[in-house]
């Protein structure tokens, strides 16, 4: 029998059902192709992509979610693109670290929790007010520039 039949194919040759054609194939050592199975599918599409792309670009390119795009990476061992620790599309030396992350959050348009992250890997003391809620009103009010 020549190797590199699909699933498909040798489950007609030997005349099984498509999972008894999978047994057969492991016991008897035989090597199929995975082209038309739906993992087998899955693995040509991913190996198609250009590698070092993002996850959400590769979620989207596929057309599918981030949570499966994730499992499809880990699973046929793709090379994603590595993220840097911190963005540096913002200039995080020019922040006022002495203010609360809400403030800074509304001020730079970057979310509060994304904030409160970067300062953590920078190493900054915590926010002021950080076990604190803030009103929405407070992120309009106007810091001082100078505390004194």
């Amino acid at each position: 029998m020549p190797d590199g039949l699909t699933l498909n194919q040798l489950r007609s040759v030997i005349g099984r059902t498509y999972q008894g054609a999978k047994i057969w194939a492991a016991s008897n050592g035989y090597k199929y192709t995975r082209e038309n199975d739906r993992m087998g599918k899955r693995e040509m599409q991913l190996k198609t992509m250009p590698p070092g792309l993002t996850l959400t670009e590769l979620a989207t390119r596929l057309g599918c979610s981030r949570a499966d795009a994730r499992s499809r990476v880990a699973l046929f061992g793709y090379q994603l693109a590595k993220p840097d620790k911190i963005r540096a599309e913002y200039d995080w030396k020019s922040v006022n670290w002495e203010k609360p992350d809400a403030l800074i959050a509304s001020e730079t348009g970057i979310t509060r929790e994304r904030i409160r992250q970067v300062r953590r890997q920078l190493g900054k003391p915590r926010s002021p007010y950080h076990r604190i809620r803030l009103p929405s009103a407070f992120c309009e009010w106007k810091w001082p520039a100078d505390k004194s």
